[in-house]
């Protein structure tokens, strides 16, 4: 035996029988059984007929229950009922009211008048007047006014840049009184046989002119071109007189003379500006190009050419005209000579005894200049403020020797002997006046106190090396303007000073982090994912997680945590029908109007073993208006596809106790 116990109403599966009264205080008698009265019954409340069943009406078999006017119940035949119903314009036909408008008084519909109409939005009875009707059924193309509908082309859509086309689109005609349709080709074709005179259009377009129909006066100015004359069209007399200027001809197309041009050879004379056009010899020519020279020549008529006399100045004589031939004995003389004149020093004989000394030069500014090599055998004495030399090399046997205040305190710049070429570079300076310091106390390199390799540490010019650096090195600083060497170490102790903040470092190198200062923008996104993982089924209750208590970071165990969890509430969502149900708590405000609703379980793929889904049924929910739970994909429930919740406020929890397995609970 099953008990079932539940809030609301009690389902009894057997039948009831009571002796005593049965009293429905502030409720209902209801039930899907059969309740038989052989007395009377007196009902003070409200009579629900729900469970009578639904069946058509026969208006000739069926009756209808009415309270007479004496108060007591009676039935009528259906069809009693309609022809006691029918008035002025319904009618009765085997007891079935029906629409007659024959029984209506006739009056010609007009503007202003009303018709009736069933109205699709609540499916109510209602008027409207015609010209409503006339505006509903005008719709593009059409106007409606004073409930008449009239063409209205305006309203139609525009062509637009689509076009017309020959067959799809068509044009509205009337055909003798008949209206029809025509393609655009069709209209194109008829306009086009009405074409004639000068030209013809053939069905599709094709246009022809006649023969000899294109007159003179049909051409516009300009309309023949290149293109449109034939080869050999133009003759002479085809061009005006005096209208073909020089520049239509095209010389370089002409045929070469081939030959030397003679006197007899003709050329073609405009005779006058704007005169006629003449032909000359080209002996006519040269008489008139002699006869125009003047000044310091003159030709004859045959072309000779005389110089007049003391015609030919300077400026008339060509660069290296005059040679030695042209030059007469003794001619050159000191006043010929140019001032400054650039003349070659071979031409001067100096392998001679100079007889004593000689000075190039009187002037402070006159600068003698050799191009070549100078070998001075005895002493070289310079006099002045400033020497200049522009040289690559300069190549010293000994010293330099720079004279001070006296003889003792000369400077003397010199090198020891060199076991090969060496090069030493002074370096790129801005303006300004530098020393160069004493860079080393021996005479080579190797036996100096400071190395040029040791420069070159400096310089950065040296391979960088790997060394592992200790407390005991030292290094080179800077210290107020004094070059020093300090222990190594004492960059560390320097270097630890500065920290501060979230961290401190002791002299030592000992790092310190602040309470506190670990803060989660610290941590790597690794902190968690870069771990092993826990296998599946492997944590025990005395396993710990990190939690913020309140800002506070403690530890708790799973089995606190497991505790904390069965204390939350479970999450709570309505549903209706075709929903899909979801972990927790699923609740039924109501039925659907069909009564039957169908749910589905959450799919496996989302699910993990332990979790449940409780459904609550609502308060109409019964044997004929139930709810369906479904599985869902190859899952089952309990073995089965679906169960049912049918008795009001039905409950039951469901749980994923295995993969594609839903237990009843």
């Amino acid at each position: 035996m099953a008990y079932k116990f539940q809030l609301g109403a009690a389902r009894l599966s057997g039948s009831l029988v009571q002796e005593g009264p049965i009293s429905a205080d502030g409720g209902a008698v209801s039930g899907s059984g059969n309740l038989d009265i052989g007395g009377n019954a007196e009902i003070a409340g409200t009579v629900k007929l729900a469970g009578i069943a639904e069946a058509a009406l026969d208006v000739n078999a069926d009756f209808l229950y009415f309270q007479d006017a004496d108060g007591t119940m009676k039935k009528e035949a259906t069809g009693d009922y309609a022809a006691a119903m029918a008035g002025v314009g319904i009618g009765v036909d085997s007891g079935v009211l029906k629409l007659d408008l024959g029984e209506l008084s006739t009056a010609a519909v007009a503007d202003g008048d009303f018709f009736g109409f069933i109205d699709a939005t609540d499916g109510s009875n209602k008027k409207d007047a015609i010209a409503d009707l006339a505006s509903l059924f005008a719709g593009a193309g059409l106007s409606a006014a004073s409930s008449v509908i009239a063409l209205d082309i305006d309203e139609l859509s525009a062509l637009g840049s689509a076009g017309l086309h020959q067959t799809q689109d068509h044009f509205a005609f009337s055909d003798n009184g008949t209206e029809k349709k025509i393609t655009f080709s069709n209209l194109q074709d008829a306009v086009f046989a009405d074409v004639s005179g000068d030209a013809t259009i053939a069905a599709g377009g094709v246009l022809t002119i006649a023969a000899a129909s294109v007159e003179n006066s049909m051409l516009a100015d300009d309309a023949v071109g290149a293109d449109e004359l034939a080869a050999n069209a133009v003759v002479n007399a085809s061009v005006v007189d005096g209208s073909l200027n020089a520049d239509k001809l095209d010389i370089d197309g002409s045929t070469d003379i081939g030959a030397d041009l003679v006197d007899a050879d003709l050329m073609i004379v405009d005779d006058g500006a704007g005169g006629t056009n003449r032909k000359s010899t080209l002996t006519r020519v040269k008489k008139y190009i002699y006869s125009a020279l003047s000044g310091d020549a003159a030709a004859s008529d045959a072309g000779v050419l005389t110089i007049a006399n003391d015609a030919v100045e300077q400026a008339m004589i060509a660069d290296d005209a005059v040679g030695a031939d042209q030059l007469a004995s003794n001619a050159v003389v000191n006043a010929s000579v140019a001032s400054n004149a650039a003349i070659d020093f071979n031409k001067i004989a100096t392998n001679v005894d100079m007889g004593g000394n000689f000075t190039i030069g009187n002037q402070s500014d006159d600068i003698a200049t050799f191009s070549g090599p100078v070998v001075v055998g005895g002493n070289l004495t310079v006099n002045g403020a400033l020497t200049s030399i522009n040289s690559t090399t300069i190549e010293i046997t000994s010293s330099f020797t720079f004279e001070g205040p006296a003889d003792a305190h000369e400077t003397i710049l010199t090198c020891a002997t060199p076991g090969a070429d060496t090069t030493l570079s002074l370096p790129t300076l801005s303006l300004g006046s530098y020393f160069i310091p004493a860079l080393a106390d021996a005479a080579t390199d190797a036996s100096a106190a400071v190395t040029a390799a040791e420069f070159a540490l400096l310089d950065g010019a040296s391979s960088v090396g790997t060394p592992p650096l200790a407390d005991g090195d030292g290094f080179l600083h800077n210290d107020a303007g004094t070059m020093k060497q300090t222990n190594i170490l004492k960059i560390a102790e320097y270097a630890y000073a500065k920290f501060s903040g979230d961290a401190t470092v002791s002299s030592a190198g000992v790092l310190t982090i602040a309470n506190d200062a670990v803060e989660s923008g610290m941590l790597n996104d690794n902190i968690i994912s870069g771990q092993t993982e826990l296998a599946g089924g492997s944590a025990v209750d005395a396993d710990e997680m990190l939690i913020s208590d309140g800002g506070t970071l403690k530890k708790i165990g799973l089995d606190s945590l497991k505790t904390y969890m069965s204390d939350i509430a479970a999450d709570v969502a309505i549903k209706a029908a075709g929903n899909t149900l979801a972990v927790g708590i699923n609740y039924f405000a109501d039925m659907s109007s069909d009564g039957e609703d169908a749910v589905t379980l959450p799919a496996s793929a989302g699910m993990t073993v332990g979790q449940s889904v409780r459904v609550k049924a609502p308060s109409d929910c019964g044997a004929a208006r139930y709810i369906t739970i479904n599985k869902a994909g190859s899952q089952t429930i309990d073995g089965a596809a679906s169960i049912r919740l049918e008795s009001p406020f039905a409950a039951v929890e469901l749980v994923y106790v295995a993969a594609d397995l839903w237990r009843v609970f």
